[in-house]
C-alpha cells in the first residue's frame, strides 16, 4: 500500500528493512571477499603442492641416477679387479709352466 509518512511504525519498518538489506549486502560482500581469498589461497597451495611434487620427483630421479652411477662404478671396479686377478693368475701359471719346463 501507500506508505503514509505519518505512520511511525511504517517508517520504522522501512528503516529496519533498509538497514537489513544493507547488512545483507555487506555480509555478501564480506563472504565474496573471503571466498575469493580462499580460492586464491587454494590456488597458491595447489601451485605450491605441484611445485613441491615436481621438486620431489626431480630429487627422486636425481637420487636414482646417482645410485645407478654408483652401482655402475662398483660393477666397473669389480670387473677391473676380476680382470686384474685373471691376468695375475694367467701370469702365475705361465711362470709356473716356465719353471716346470726349466726343471724338465
Amino acid at each position: 500500500g501507500v506508505m503514509s509518512k505519518s505512520d511511525p511504525l511504517e517508517v520504522l519498518k522501512a528503516k529496519n528493512e533498509r538497514s537489513r538489506q544493507n547488512e545483507l549486502r555487506r555480509m555478501e560482500r564480506q563472504l565474496a571477499n573471503m571466498l575469493g581469498q580462499r580460492a586464491e589461497h587454494q590456488e597458491l597451495s595447489e601451485g605450491m603442492l605441484r611445485k613441491e611434487k615436481a621438486r620431489l620427483k626431480a630429487l627422486e630421479e636425481r637420487t636414482m641416477a646417482m645410485a645407478e652411477q654408483r652401482i655402475d662404478a662398483q660393477i666397473r671396479h669389480v670387473e677391473k679387479w676380476l680382470k686384474q686377478e685373471e691376468t695375475f693368475r694367467v701370469k702365475q701359471e705361465e711362470e709356473a709352466a716356465k719353471i716346470e719346463q726349466r726343471e724338465r
